[in-house]
């Protein structure tokens, strides 16, 4: 992974999101690292805005999870293949 590369969330539009804040937690297991990124973002909008975020893995990593919490409420992403996450994206 190139190391300019960067997890981004990035607004679509004129929109303005700042980032608060990050945490990262790392175990290692052997040959294994269980790693846990913790970002907060704010929307500096008055209005909701649509964000695109993106997050750099390099090839042989595994993403098992992603969890998020907006306004109180936490939603838990669900693993799907680019193409297939677009065409259900464009369908919602």
């Amino acid at each position: 992974m190139p190391a300019n590369v960067a997890a981004v969330l990035e607004p679509l539009g004129e929109a303005r999101v700042a980032l608060e804040s990050v945490a990262v937690q790392a175990r290692l297991r052997g040959l294994l690292s269980e790693t846990q990124v913790t970002q907060t973002y704010r929307n500096l909008e008055d209005d909701n805005i649509e964000a695109v975020y993106t997050f750099p893995m390099s090839l042989d990593a595994v993403l098992l999870e992603l969890e998020l919490s907006l306004n109180g409420r936490n939603l838990q992403g669900q693993v799907q293949a680019k193409v297939q996450a677009e065409e259900r994206y464009e369908d919602a």
